[in-house]
């Protein structure tokens, strides 16, 4: 039984008792009514307390009813309103249904109280979670425009921190070399290297949030990773949780984004500390698992083989079973307004699908949260053979480069660095200035190294426009942001096209060389 509240106007229960009964019958328990026998009665009884239901009588005096309708709407717009009448009168129905009345029903007819109320009960709940669900997509639209606005002001700040940090390497790495060749190699300049290396990873981070990032999947062994990361997660964690660490060494590698493993634990090392307020133990482990088939669940990306499997677990609240099915989907929070974006969970999961990757959670009120993720290690072949640090051991064949960039102190360390290994460069500010050049008969011009983020034409349209000119020159593109996230449709640029910043001397004389050295038939894009 359905417990209702009715406000009866006219007495409509005295005079017609089976209206009663055929609502208990069709399964509501009046669980508390009143009567009015006037406008003034009922206003009063509508501003005491909230009605399910208010049953009007047609017999008020003429144009009473429109006035107790218009009350019932002004005071307790929720109430269902029914119009009941001793006899069928089509106009006063149409004037009635008009006016704001869920139904009109007749006296003889009570059999179909239940049935009227049952349909708009239904009716207001249908109505009341397409609003929730309205408000709610309205919140999640606006809390998107502020993750758009945020995350291109970071994108904003990350590409000019990258040229300013191809400056300060640059030049470091320029006095490196010129000191190394007197045979002395001062501690300084390697600390500013070093300063270099973590402002570096901190822009990838806004890189990442503004999803303008360069995905750069390389062998990782993953227990060191995450050993580098500890003092960062105790910081992050606070005094109060403690940390433990469970990472084995001699295990396998994997091939993943060393910056979107960073994330991975961050966010759930953050999501730990939300579920610890008055302190716990947040336990990081790894350990290597041959997993078959029969170990994976449906749903999950099959393949047996070695994986390393990484556990972040915590002795926080638990999660309600209820709500551990969402808490993957974006914007899903529990946190309350201000203080989650609801994104945390969701590009953890995001991440270790992009990394062919198994994610599972299990959790329990009262007994902590388990986070497991496998990943597949890679064979032992794919194990890259340790590298010669960069060197300048990429020499010119005194080639022209027209070099395009809008900020004047990266374009002139890039001249700089090309003048000094013999190439001959052609410097521009603007687009339209590098335009000029193309179209000069008088010079040659081998390889076009222009940014891809410039004003009033992008990186992408200047090649097109100089290759118009000059169809065999070769091109070479730098940025600090992933290509596509600016251009979607460039397409994949082949490594040997694109210079990522912050760069090192070393790293641009290789990408320059490389570009110079591409068969004319690989030139193009």
């Amino acid at each position: 039984m359905q417990d209702l509240s009715i406000l009866w106007v006219e007495g409509i229960s005295s005079r017609n008792p089976e209206a009663a009964a055929a609502l208990e019958q069709a399964g509501y328990r009046l669980a508390r009514q009143d009567h009015s026998h006037s406008p003034a009665d009922m206003e009063r009884a509508l501003r005491r307390e909230s009605w399910d239901a208010v049953f009007c009588d047609a017999a008020l005096p003429a144009g009473a009813w429109q006035e107790v309708l218009r009350m019932v709407r002004q005071v307790r717009p929720e109430s269902i309103f029914i119009f009941i009448a001793d006899h069928a009168d089509m106009e006063t129905a149409v004037a009635a249904i008009k006016a704001g009345a869920d139904e009109y029903l007749l006296k003889s007819e009570p059999h179909l109280l239940g049935p009227a109320v049952a349909r708009e009960l239904k009716s207001r709940a249908e109505r009341k979670r397409a609003e929730e669900a309205q408000r709610k997509s309205e919140d999640q639209l606006r809390l998107a425009q502020r993750m758009e606005t945020v995350g291109r002001l970071a994108g904003g700040v990350a590409h000019d921190f990258n040229n300013i940090l191809s400056v300060v390497s640059g030049y470091a790495n320029l006095l490196q070399m010129k000191m190394a060749r007197a045979g002395d190699a001062p501690r300084e300049l390697a600390e500013i290297e070093r300063a270099v290396v973590k402002a570096t990873a901190l822009v990838r981070q806004l890189l990442t949030f503004s999803r303008k990032q360069m995905v750069q999947p390389q062998v990782l062994e993953l227990g060191s990773v995450l050993a580098d990361m500890l003092p960062t997660v105790r910081m992050v964690v606070g005094e109060d949780i403690r940390v433990e660490s469970l990472l084995d060494s001699g295990l396998g590698r994997v091939r993943a984004d060393k910056s979107q493993l960073e994330q991975i634990v961050m966010n759930l090392a953050a999501n730990a500390k939300d579920s610890m307020p008055r302190g716990g133990t947040l336990t990081l482990e790894l350990a290597e698992e041959n997993l078959d088939l029969e170990h994976f669940r449906q749903g999950e990306k099959a393949r047996p083989g070695p994986y390393l499997r990484l556990t972040i677990r915590d002795t926080g609240g638990g999660i309600p079973n209820d709500i551990l099915p969402r808490i993957f989907e974006p914007f899903f929070t529990t946190k309350g307004e201000g203080r989650g974006t609801g994104l945390g969970l969701s590009t953890v999961y995001g991440i270790v699908q992009q990394m062919d990757s198994n994610l599972r959670v299990e959790s329990e009120p009262g007994k902590g949260t388990e986070f497991a993720i496998h990943i597949p290690c890679v064979p032992v072949s794919a194990y890259a053979p340790p590298g010669k640090a960069d060197t300048i051991g990429h020499p010119s064949r005194g080639e022209t480069i027209l070099l395009v960039e809008d900020d004047v102190d990266l374009r002139k360390l890039t001249k700089d660095i090309l003048v000094l290994q013999g190439y001959r460069v052609l410097e521009s500010a603007t687009p339209e200035e590098a335009l000029g050049f193309a179209r000069s008969r008088t010079l040659t011009i081998d390889l076009l190294l222009t940014d891809l983020v410039m004003p009033r034409m992008n990186g992408k349209e200047l090649c097109e426009a100089v290759q118009d000119i000059r169809p065999e020159i070769r091109m070479l593109y730098m940025s600090g942001y992933a290509p596509e996230s600016l251009l979607p449709d460039m397409g994949l640029i082949p490594v040997y096209h694109f210079l990522e910043k912050p760069f090192t001397p070393a790293k641009l004389l290789v990408k320059v060389r490389a570009a110079l050295d591409v068969p004319q038939t690989e030139k193009q894009v």
